[in-house]
């Protein structure tokens, strides 16, 4: 799931009897499965197979358009892996259709979209710089809507220890790293991070008491939600440091938080003469 943008959302299935890709509007009850994929890379060699898909969903203000970008990545038939650069196809709602943008300068392994961000009319993804088995990300990738220009941003430098979480939020705003390290005890060293102007600014550093398990967002001005061990949510002002321990909602598990914002924007209706209206409320 990406999203939501404006109150809609992007949907990904793996199953292969319901829709692979598809918008969803809550508050209108709008469901729309997108058109199959059919712009695949040029000239692909046989020998290479699509091994990870990667998604963003968002609004582009220069085209007046919502976009779902879809970054592919490869390996050979027997898992080898390549240097094959990834590869970036994009879909318009406006035109409901898919087209092959081209391929980035690098192959790049993506963190899953638990990990996807959209903000400032950019799509961010924590990446490693190639498709390993190794899961320690070193950098960031973003994609430009509108420009439709890529870019490799560094890590803020921090300890890198074993047992270590990292994500990637909006916060203030901003693009924000997020880096939860276990100590002792059952005990969280948790960090935040903002990207302004090429710069990254450190804004928060604590400890607390109990273990952070990730899923990380923002709601309202300071406050942030994430989970705790097993599978509890906590509501953190990070302003005045005050921790709320929130209801069981009687969850197995949490991959991704986010604040759902209601929008009369039709999917179904976008492009015929009507324009961007996005408001809402929380």
């Amino acid at each position: 799931m990406c999203g939501p943008c404006d109150g809609i959302y992007f949907l990904w299935c793996f199953s292969y009897n319901a829709p692979k890709r598809s918008l969803w509007n809550p508050a209108l009850n709008e469901f729309m499965v997108l058109p199959d994929i059919t712009c695949w890379k040029p000239n692909l060699p046989t020998e290479l197979h699509y091994i990870q898909e990667s998604y963003g969903f968002g609004y582009d203000s220069k085209a007046n358009d919502y976009k779902v970008i879809q970054v592919l990545g490869y390996r050979y038939g027997n898992l080898k892996v390549t240097d094959n650069p990834v590869s970036i196809l994009i879909y318009s709602l406006r035109t409901n259709s898919w087209r092959y943008w081209g391929d980035m300068d690098n192959s790049y392994q993506l963190k899953l979209n638990k990990c996807y961000v959209f903000v400032n009319g950019c799509y961010y993804w924590l990446a490693s710089p190639r498709i390993t088995s190794d899961w320690n990300y070193q950098m960031i990738i973003s994609f430009d809507i509108s420009a439709e220009t890529c870019q490799e941003i560094p890590l803020p430098e921090f300890e890198s220890k074993p047992d270590f979480e990292s994500q990637l939020i909006v916060y203030q705003d901003s693009i924000a790293f997020v880096f939860v390290s276990l100590l002792p005890n059952y005990r969280t060293n948790f960090c935040i991070w903002t990207w302004n102007e090429g710069v990254w600014t450190r804004k928060l550093k604590m400890k607390l008491d109990f273990e952070v398990c990730g899923a990380f967002s923002q709601w309202r001005d300071n406050m942030l939600v994430f989970r705790r061990a097993p599978s509890k949510l906590v509501l953190f002002d990070t302003k005045t440091k005050e921790i709320y321990f929130l209801d069981d909602p009687q969850m197995g598990g949490c991959e991704n938080i986010c604040a759902y914002k209601e929008s009369l924007v039709s999917i179904n209706d976008f492009g015929k003469d009507i324009t961007h209206n996005g408001s809402g409320v929380l």
